[in-house]
């Protein structure tokens, strides 16, 4: 009872240590320090998801995540999924809602892979479109969207991997025609919250 209490009076003498209001995440390459009004509450499949105002990307999510509108973004990482690589991602997604092998042409800068009921192999799922960013052939980044008249509010999910870590992407569909400038600058805030020992 005595240590207890000498303890309790060295703790109190202590000088007052401030509090660290930033979470650590190690996700793939990155090693960030976030500031915590940036996270966006609990999420069990990612290692981090940050609510942000697009574009100014201000902190949107202060007391737990907003509901998604026209002007929140929010970026997650996640490094379970990296055991499957984005290519085969890509392949898996577009026979799951049975997309063509092919574009057919481009949208907003993007591959567009047109659903085709008879490729679904019975998983067709004519809610979600499909469109990716290739460079020199390879997949770079892959984005699915709900169908005009899927849902009420209509969303995005655009995924790429930086540094290694599985980054999504997911925001309104109207925001879609901004997605190089979400990727770019979503990838600069995660960098502005990386710690020296980074790669």
């Amino acid at each position: 009872m005595i240590l207890v209490l000498a303890a309790g009076l060295i703790a109190a003498t202590a000088p007052a240590t401030a509090l660290d209001f930033k979470r650590a995440e190690n996700v793939g390459g990155l090693h960030l320090r976030i500031p915590i009004d940036y996270v966006a509450g609990g999420h069990d499949d990612a290692e981090f998801l940050l609510a942000v105002r697009w574009p100014s990307l201000i902190p949107a999510a202060a007391d737990g995540a907003p509901p998604l509108g026209r002007d929140i973004l929010f970026i997650g990482g996640d490094e379970d999924q990296l055991a499957l690589a984005l290519p085969a991602r890509f392949e898996t997604m577009r026979r799951y809602i049975g997309a063509a092998p092919q574009a057919a042409g481009e949208r907003l800068g993007l591959q567009f892979f047109p659903r085709d009921a008879a490729l679904s192999q019975g998983h067709y799922d004519p809610h979600l479109e499909l469109l990716a960013h290739l460079e020199s052939g390879e997949i770079r980044s892959m984005i699915t969207c709900d169908a005009e008249g899927a849902a009420i509010a209509l969303v995005c999910r655009d995924e790429l991997v930086f540094r290694r870590a599985h980054i999504t992407l997911s925001f309104a569909k109207p925001l879609l025609e901004d997605w190089r400038e979400m990727e770019i600058r979503s990838q600069q805030l995660l960098m502005s919250f990386s710690t020296s020992d980074s790669p």
